[in-house]
């Protein structure tokens, strides 16, 4: 809808990046988008002794599309991955959705915003994916 050219954007978390290689069709997401990361806890692209990281293929592929100037991102469509300043934050889209099928309602999860609670809560969301993850 936006063109070819327009630059998109997808978030992930550094956890989802460095096993970003375990996804189906995962490098057409350069193809389409640049990456915006997150730090977490835990998870690092040169991980030290208590961190995790990517594989050794991975993290090649991952180093020469690292941007480092987030303006630079702008030129381009996609193609790149940029590593977002901010909080660590001890979320995870995995331990939500575990919760989610042992039957918790969202609005009782803690590391979710109550309105990003509401609109799963409002649209069923995550609600037949227990067998698919399982």
């Amino acid at each position: 809808q936006l063109g070819p050219e327009r630059p998109l954007y997808f978030c992930v978390g550094m956890d989802s990046l460095v096993q970003l290689d375990s996804w189906q069709r995962w490098r057409e997401i350069f193809e389409l988008a640049h990456l915006l990361v997150l730090p977490r806890p835990g998870w690092a692209l040169a991980p030290g002794p208590q961190e995790q990281g990517p594989s050794p293929e991975l993290g090649q592929f991952l180093l020469a599309r690292q941007q480092l100037n987030a303006a630079a991102l702008a030129q381009r469509a996609g193609g790149y991955w940029y590593l977002c300043q901010g909080p660590l934050l001890a979320v995870s889209s995995t331990e939500i959705r575990r919760q989610l099928a042992t039957g918790v309602k969202p609005t009782e999860i803690e590391q979710l915003a109550q309105p990003v609670a509401a609109y799963i809560e409002a649209r069923g969301l995550y609600a037949n994916n227990i067998e698919q993850e399982a």
